[in-house]
């Protein structure tokens, strides 16, 4: 098993809830709502490219088999969201956000 952060060649955009997750069977096996999905891979990717990366996988060969997500507390706070939860789903709203500086977010 080998740890990695999570970057934009495999986004793990939904929970394990569906069993093993990998880059060849996420599609088929997540059970997100298409809009759901579409709008967890953009907030995701972009939360990557601004802060880098957003969650730790354990990987066993490609497939996760454990994961731990993290957000600047800033953004959490803000919206509560969960990749999952339908209650607590990333919206278009997070999606287009203006995501704030990391220097912005810390406490002083």
């Amino acid at each position: 098993m080998k740890l990695c952060p999570m970057n934009r060649d495999f986004i793990l955009f939904c929970c394990l809830h569906c069993g093993l997750l990998s880059p060849s069977n996420i599609e088929e096996k997540c059970s997100l709502p298409k809009g759901q999905l579409k709008r967890n891979k953009k907030l995701l990717a972009r939360l990557i490219d601004t802060y880098g990366s957003c969650a730790m996988l354990a990987m066993e060969g490609d497939s996760v088999v454990a994961h731990a997500r993290f957000y600047p507390e800033i953004i959490y706070n803000q919206f509560e969201f969960c990749c999952q939860d339908p209650n607590h789903a990333i919206t278009q709203e997070m999606v287009e956000m203006k995501l704030p500086p990391l220097a912005n977010s810390a406490p002083s």
